[in-house]
């Protein structure tokens, strides 16, 4: 089995770009001891697949690699490992979407009170 780099690393290889697209193929198995192995999505259907078919925990393998799976975690999507990682450094996630530090307030625009730029005037 090949561990596949972090993508939340500053290491990772790819350009923002061509992030996003890898991220709906990459899932993340991770283990009690914190490890993260990341995966194709293919790979981790195979691993949930013989995952369902077991009852108890026991040492399988998995492509290669013996695997204990009483020590595995879960299976991740790489959006949600990444939503982990803005939470466990303090950030928060707006209403629309967006990551913000712990103290900073949205930016977004959206919201702002709309009225604000329009004449005080009534209708006549």
């Amino acid at each position: 089995m090949i561990i596949e780099p972090n993508p939340r690393s500053k290491d990772f290889p790819l350009g923002a770009n061509n992030f996003e697209g890898l991220l709906k193929n990459l899932f993340c198995i991770q283990m009690r001891s914190s490890a993260e192995i990341w995966v194709e999505k293919e790979r981790a259907q195979k691993l949930q697949t013989l995952l369902e078919g077991i009852s108890t925990h026991r040492f399988v393998l998995f492509e290669d690699e013996t695997v204990n799976t009483a020590d595995i975690v879960g299976i991740f999507s790489a959006e949600t490992m990444l939503e982990v990682a803005h939470r466990k450094n303090g950030e928060w996630k707006c209403e629309h979407g967006r990551w913000y530090g712990k103290f900073e307030k949205c930016q977004c625009g959206i919201g702002v009170d709309m009225y604000k730029n329009f004449s005080k005037q009534p209708y006549v």
